[in-house]
């Protein structure tokens, strides 16, 4: 499994020569089977860091086997302890915002230059990106209503209901842009 470990520009060629020490990148401490770790925090996308600034840049690592483990970073005390798992039994997906945390030094073949021109393709846009699509996959598999239910659900949102006027048109609700006059979404109605 791969990763990508965010470090200063200035520090790339130190990183790639010399690796990256647990005890000098340690940002938390876990409780591994009763045991309190220390650990430095990696993504599995370059798109999950949000601290992104002009002075950090991503590294591709290889995660070691018994060495890592993945927590669900949206969640807090006892469910973010909860959360964390083996990297080895994550199911990609499942978080919406998967941290790796990695208990051990990184030598420096484990780690790489990233160039996202030039390496492979990532296959998501994000993790979070990916966690949403699957659950709206899921939901829309299991019901027939479900992409109405949501379509509906967005249009009359206080975020956006001001852009549209509604009518309703037999079984139909019609969602009309109040810029352009455009009907924007039909949307079957539904029991609410």
């Amino acid at each position: 499994m791969k990763a990508f470990y965010f470090i200063r520009k200035e520090d790339a060629d130190e990183v790639l020569e010399c690796g990256i020490k647990r005890e000098g990148h340690s940002t938390r401490t876990i409780s591994v089977h009763g045991t309190s770790i220390s650990c430095f925090e990696a993504y599995l996308h370059p798109a999950d860091f949000k601290n992104k600034s002009n002075d950090v840049i991503p590294v591709k690592i290889v995660v070691p086997d018994n060495k890592t483990f993945i927590a669900d970073d949206s969640l807090s005390g006892q469910r973010y302890e909860q959360s964390i798992v083996p990297h080895s039994q994550y199911k990609i997906g499942s978080y919406r915002s998967p941290v790796c945390l990695i208990t051990c030094t990184l030598l420096p073949y484990m780690i790489e230059q990233y160039d996202p021109n030039k390496d492979e393709a990532l296959l998501y846009h994000s993790s979070e990106q990916l966690y949403c699509n699957r659950l709206f996959y899921n939901a829309d598999d299991a019901s027939d209503t479900f992409k109405d239910i949501a379509l509906y659900a967005y249009y009359t949102s206080k975020d956006v209901a001001d852009m549209y006027s509604r009518e309703e048109d037999g079984n139909y609700i019609l969602f009309i842009s109040r810029d352009t006059g455009s009907i924007e979404a039909v949307v079957r109605k539904h029991n609410q």
